[in-house]
């Protein structure tokens, strides 16, 4: 009986370790992914405003300027 209860036991605190570890990689994915969507909406933004600035389409140019300093001021 002893060896069924510590068995119990046992399987409680792998089960709540496996749950623990899984939302911590969770949150480290959600926050790592995060900061990649940042920098990729940022590239794609300033080719953006690159092209639109070539072709001479300063409208949409400063609108992808001023969505990329209303993301990340420090651009």
């Amino acid at each position: 009986m002893e060896k069924s209860v510590e068995r119990t036991q046992r399987t409680v605190i792998r089960l709540l370790f496996g749950i623990l570890l899984s939302l911590i990689f969770f949150i480290a994915a959600i926050w790592g992914g995060h900061d990649l969507y940042v920098r990729w909406q940022e590239k794609r933004l300033v080719r953006r405003a690159t092209f639109d600035i070539e072709h001479g389409n300063e409208r949409d140019a400063s609108l992808a300027a001023r969505s990329i300093l209303e993301m990340k001021p420090s651009s």
